[in-house]
């Protein structure tokens, strides 16, 4: 069995922990804050309530449209489960 002790001082008995350490973002080394996106401290996309991203797209001569940021916040999420699902399949670099 397990016992995990809690700071509150409460110990909870059980035959089996299920330990969820939570998710990290995969954008070590992508160049992104050079486009203009901002990455928190976990490496995931900074984005506002509205999930758009710090990208300011005037910078670059385009129309800065919620749309906009959405097609690029889709095509990165893509890129990443593409570049995931190569590395379960033995295809991605193992560096």
């Amino acid at each position: 069995s397990v016992v995990v002790h809690l700071k509150s001082g409460k110990n909870i008995k059980s035959d089996l922990l299920l330990w969820a350490q939570g998710r990290t973002g995969n954008t070590n080394d992508m160049g992104l804050e050079a486009l203009g996106l901002s990455i928190d401290g976990r490496g995931l996309l900074k984005v506002d309530e509205l999930y758009r991203t710090s990208l300011e797209i005037e910078e670059r001569g385009l129309k800065k449209t919620p749309e906009y940021r959405d097609a690029m916040v889709r095509a990165y999420e893509e890129a990443c489960w593409l570049a995931e699902l190569a590395k379960l399949s033995g295809k991605g670099n193992s560096s």
